[in-house]
């Protein structure tokens, strides 16, 4: 996933043996209210944002996935600071409902 300053997006990728194949990706523009977040907001946004739109495809996977983020400070902390104040049904509970993981890729 990744958050700009204007806008979401995130790539639905698979491993497979012969590597990462892309299923699917999205995109969109954040709405007014959203464009004041703070970054860390945003990166969370995107993320459950994401989920939502994929949750379907997700929870229909046998073996877990992981959620990759670019966003090296986008911590457990982070995630329970904003799924109280600006995300209530976010992003914490739907990991720790299905044991999934988010992990932050090193940039």
């Amino acid at each position: 996933t990744n958050a700009s300053n204007y806008a979401l997006g995130a790539v639905l990728s698979k491993v497979s043996d012969s590597g990462k194949h892309s299923i699917a990706f999205e995109s969109r523009k954040l709405i007014p209210e959203e464009l004041s977040y703070e970054i860390h907001a945003k990166e969370h946004l995107g993320i459950v944002w994401d989920l939502k739109r994929w949750r379907a495809f997700l929870l229909s996977l046998s073996s877990p996935f992981e959620v990759l983020t670019n966003h090296s400070s986008l911590d457990t902390s982070c995630l329970q600071k904003y799924s109280l104040t600006v995300f209530p049904a976010g992003l914490d509970s739907f990991l720790n409902s299905t044991s999934q993981s988010l992990t932050a890729l090193a940039t």
